[in-house]
């Protein structure tokens, strides 16, 4: 909460996700900006909006994010000029100060100073909305203009556009797969697809390149501790401090991967992952990234019977052999020093299992000529996320919340729509090929869909 002010940055921030502040501004270094779409209210790390899009001077259409401040410099007493998180940020808007801001890779963003350019003080636009209207909101994105016609819609058509769409996708990634097998072979194909799936949205890029550091037909040769203690090396997460000041086993276990990785350390083509790439949001204990990797090493010792799973097309071993991967330090810490957990950590929980079907047996039964997508049906939902969620409320608006899909194909339904309509769209719906796209599915006979 700023000094002088009844209210903090939660309350700016609902007030421009209500669109109740002015869509045409002035910035300070004097160019007029039309605020197109107010973007995704994103309630984790980085840019308070995501997916926004800005007009300047009547011409320029630039899309991005939008970071609000009640103050102009927060952008750097928050750190935001050293965030690399920060540099798709296309606009600055603050209540009061003008600064521009700087980004982590040397640009400048405008500003828009705010608070002259109110038609009413803050704190009555502020009470339109309630009493603390920056409380209990559990929404993130506004309907679109899809959501009127799929709110009369028969239930089975809509979850027919999804599948639909979500059969697209995964022809996408099948021929995605084929393209890679033709380059790097099967094994070095599996090996990075389990990368970039056990890497999350977040560090699927330094996962995938970590896999290419370490690439399938020399960390199989391995034995399960020189794989692992190469992989965290290569991923730069053994510590450089004086490990003998851990306790405990955390201090053990580092050590030995330390003594299986100091002889190649040193050499010259060994360059570890750029620490700039890892993400460091915040994430449950069970997803920290050195339990990823200790997972990434631990499937490295099971590619073989990974593959023939693949080749018989047979997801539930697939899935047999991921869930039967084990760490006798992981499944007890989510890091390298970490305390030990209060309970037992798998390795590779069930909900990271069914995002591995999907993401990777799936697309890659596809690309090895499967007959036919019914079996894709049969796999179970996985974990939500907030592209899901952001997904359902742009399609289905106030019933979002009622909506829940039935299979992992209707989830990737939701994912392709969003990044292929959504995430792409610069004009709020006004250009969006989907809704026309969607009416002709809702019109068309139910025999052909």
């Amino acid at each position: 909460m700023a000094k002088g002010t009844g209210f903090g940055e939660a309350a700016l921030q609902r007030l421009w996700f209500e669109h109740a502040l002015p869509r045409h501004v002035v910035t300070s270094d004097g160019q007029r900006a039309e605020i197109v779409q107010t973007g995704w209210w994103n309630r984790e790390g980085g840019p308070d909006f995501q997916d926004a899009a800005v007009r300047f001077g009547g011409r320029v259409l630039r899309s991005g994010d939008i970071e609000l401040h009640l103050d102009a410099a927060d952008w750097e007493r928050h750190g935001h000029h050293r965030d690399p998180a920060y540099n798709g940020t296309v606009l600055h808007v603050a209540l009061m100060g003008g600064a521009p801001a700087r980004l982590e890779g040397g640009g400048l963003i405008p500003t828009v100073e705010l608070g002259p350019q109110l038609p009413e003080s803050i704190e009555a636009m502020l009470e339109q909305l309630g009493p603390r209207p920056w409380e209990g909101m559990d929404r993130s994105a506004h309907a679109g203009a899809c959501a009127s016609a799929l709110a009369g819609a028969d239930g089975t058509a809509v979850r027919g556009l999804l599948i639909e769409a979500g059969r697209h996708r995964l022809w996408l990634k099948a021929g995605r797969v084929a393209r890679q097998w033709r380059r790097d072979g099967l094994m070095q194909t599996l090996w990075e697809s389990l990368a970039e799936g056990l890497g999350y949205s977040e560090n699927q890029i330094p996962f995938r390149l970590l896999a290419r550091k370490a690439p399938a037909r020399f960390v199989g040769r391995l034995s399960p501790v020189d794989r692992e203690a190469r992989l965290f090396g290569l991923a730069g997460f053994l510590p450089k401090v004086e490990v003998a000041t851990w306790g405990g086993d955390g201090r053990d276990h580092a050590v030995e991967l330390w003594r299986h990785w100091w002889s190649v350390a040193g050499a010259p083509d060994v360059r570890p992952v750029p620490a700039r790439l890892w993400g460091r949001g915040r994430c449950r204990p069970a997803n920290h990234p050195h339990r990823r990797v200790a997972a990434l090493a631990a499937a490295g010792g099971a590619l073989s019977r990974l593959l023939a799973a693949l080749r018989k097309k047979d997801l539930a071993a697939f899935a047999s052999v991921l869930s039967g991967l084990r760490h006798g330090y992981f499944e007890c810490h989510a890091a390298l020093g970490s305390r030990p957990a209060p309970a037992r950590l798998a390795l590779v929980g069930e909900s990271r299992i069914l995002d591995l079907l999907v993401n990777v047996a799936a697309p890659w039964i596809l690309a090895s000529g499967a007959d036919s997508m019914t079996w894709t049906e049969g796999i179970a939902v996985s974990q939500s996320n907030r592209v899901l969620r952001i997904a359902a409320e742009r399609l289905f608006g106030g019933a979002a919340r009622a909506f829940r899909p039935r299979c992992a194909l209707e989830q990737q339904g939701l994912l392709h729509i969003y990044h292929s309509f959504c995430a792409t769209d610069a004009t709020d719906c006004g250009a969006c090929p989907l809704p026309g796209i969607t009416a002709k599915w809702l019109a068309g006979p139910i025999e052909g869909r």
